[in-house]
């Protein structure tokens, strides 16, 4: 019976075993195929991450490549802008400086043209000069008129019971050189007769550096020079306006006094109904303000080349030998070399006249100035006497001629 049971028992142990190994077996087969879903799944998983990675890894670099694109063609659309606009540029200024070398030539056969006109008369100017210099010195009582195109500029020799003028006749010319306003003189009773007689002698057409003639000069007899003052009994001699210069009278000029009360004070005017020039106002200022003895005006063309090459309120050289020709504020010591010339530029007006208060400022701003330009007009100059203001104008105009030529050179004009 025992052996009986022990056998039993041993063979439900067998069974047991048996059943617990086909259960390892198939857990095992579980696990495997769990483990091979996994893997399964790990892939797919894996496989559609990289497909997302590369869709969007595409997308960047399309998107790059069209940005890329965009740029290179806008770099290419500003680079074509650029070339046209350098073109265009090099056009304007080809026919900026084609026009120039017209101009140059123009300017060059005018002048040769006025030089051959010059030529011709010579024979005939030196006859009427010395014609007029052997009537001066016969003691006749003379009124020296040379007539212009533009302006006269008017000499007058009186006695001491007279005060009258008598006509003579000076050269008459109608070159382009006449550009300069009238000259008008103020006389004193202390100058004499000697003074008279060479004036016209020396500011006589031969004797201005550039010009023809010495019209566009308003001229004053100087004081004293121990005195700065001037007299009552001052005059000055002023050309009308409206008038051709060429048949200018005696009986047509304007005897002022200076000073001068008031605009409507005369001490002697035309009978026709004439108008004194419109710079009396503006000469006023080189006496009122310099007490110079001279003022000239002219309607250079080196002068107003100035203006519009120097847009600024002034015009300034240094280091050019001719600056020795000019004085300080005009009537002081003479620059030097080193010395940096400045000369101030005031805006035109469509009446002369209305340039009075605006050269008054200028004046006054710059009070060593030895002249005033006025953009697209000219300029105005003085000195203690005729002599030294024909001398200055000359200087300035030479200045303001090799100043233009050296900046359309591209040259400086000015040295630190």
């Amino acid at each position: 019976m025992p052996k009986a049971i022990k056998q039993q028992e041993s063979q439900e142990i067998s069974l047991s075993q048996s059943s617990n190994m086909d259960g390892g077996e198939e857990a095992m087969g579980l696990l495997i195929k769990a483990q091979a879903t996994a893997a399964k799944n790990k892939k797919v998983k894996e496989t559609q991450c990289l497909s997302r990675t590369k869709d969007m890894l595409d997308g960047i670099l399309q998107a790059c490549a069209q940005d890329y694109a965009k740029g290179i063609s806008e770099l290419e659309e500003l680079y074509n802008a650029f070339q046209m606009e350098l073109a265009a540029s090099y056009d304007r200024e080809r026919k900026y400086w084609l026009e120039a070398v017209v101009e140059q030539e123009n300017f060059k056969d005018s002048l040769e043209e006025l030089m051959r006109i010059c030529h011709e008369s010579e024979e005939v100017r030196e006859k009427e000069h010395i014609d007029a210099l052997a009537v001066a010195r016969s003691g006749i009582n003379i009124c020296f008129i040379t007539t212009t195109t533009h302006r006269t500029c008017l000499v007058k020799k009186l006695t001491p019971w007279s005060d009258q003028p008598i006509q003579s006749t000076l050269q008459i010319s109608y070159q382009s050189y006449a550009h300069r306003r009238p000259m008008i003189l103020r006389r004193k009773e202390s100058d004499t007769d000697e003074t008279v007689e060479v004036l016209p002698s020396g500011m006589g057409y031969r004797n201005w550096r550039g010009y023809k003639h010495p019209s566009g000069v308003r001229l004053l007899f100087p004081p004293r020079p121990q005195s700065r003052q001037f007299s009552d009994r001052d005059k000055v001699y002023i050309a009308p306006s409206g008038v051709q210069k060429e048949r200018i009278k005696p009986e047509h000029i304007f005897v002022l006094p200076y000073p001068r009360p008031s605009p409507d004070v005369f001490l002697r005017k035309p009978i026709q109904p004439l108008k004194e020039s419109a710079c009396t106002p503006l000469f006023w200022n080189a006496f009122d303000l310099r007490g110079a003895g001279s003022c000239v005006h002219t309607h250079s063309q080196h002068a107003v080349m100035a203006t519009l090459l120097w847009p600024g309120e002034t015009w300034e050289v240094s280091h050019l030998e001719m600056i020795k020709g000019v004085r300080e504020a005009g009537t002081g010591k003479a620059l030097s070399y080193l010395d940096t010339l400045v000369v101030p530029i005031i805006e035109n007006t469509p009446f002369e006249e209305d340039l009075k208060d605006s050269m008054d400022q200028a004046m006054k701003k710059y009070p060593n100035a030895a002249g005033v330009l006025v953009r697209r007009h000219g300029v105005y100059v003085w000195g203690n006497d005729w002599e030294k203001a024909k001398t200055q104008t000359e200087c300035l105009d030479y200045l303001f001629e090799l100043s233009v030529k050296m900046k359309l050179a591209g040259l400086s004009t000015k040295l630190e």
